[in-house]
């Protein structure tokens, strides 16, 4: 009989090889939950705000719609664990928004300090 050794791949070595691929990889607690994820990419955000086309925003809550369908789909397009954030997402309604607020700053939309002269 043939035996395959399968070696779990530890956190550390996951984080590695994410930095390796992305460079910087952040980190969040929300209720006890581990959420490792990656800056959005411009190109990726683009094509975040141009998805959904199909709602109707020129209504408040088809506005709204709008922005929680975005924050949705950033969160999932760059977390790398948990892979259920799918789940989580739905489970616990204001995770994509702080996620999607965090990834948006350390993405580089919240980096500038600017001050009257």
């Amino acid at each position: 009989m043939k035996t395959t050794s399968t070696k779990e791949i530890t956190m550390e070595e996951r984080i590695a090889e994410w930095k390796k691929q992305y460079k910087n990889i952040y980190k969040n607690t929300i209720d006890g939950i581990d959420i490792y994820w990656r800056a959005v990419k411009r190109s990726e955000y683009k094509d975040l705000l141009n998805a959904n086309e199909d709602i109707d925003t020129t209504t408040a809550e088809g506005r709204e719609l709008k922005i929680l369908a975005k924050q949705e789909s950033m969160v999932k397009t760059v977390v790398l664990f948990p892979d259920n954030i799918e789940d989580l997402i739905e489970e616990k309604a204001g995770i994509a928004t702080v996620l999607s607020d965090e990834i948006l700053d350390k993405s580089g939309f919240y980096l500038s300090e600017t001050e009257s002269v």
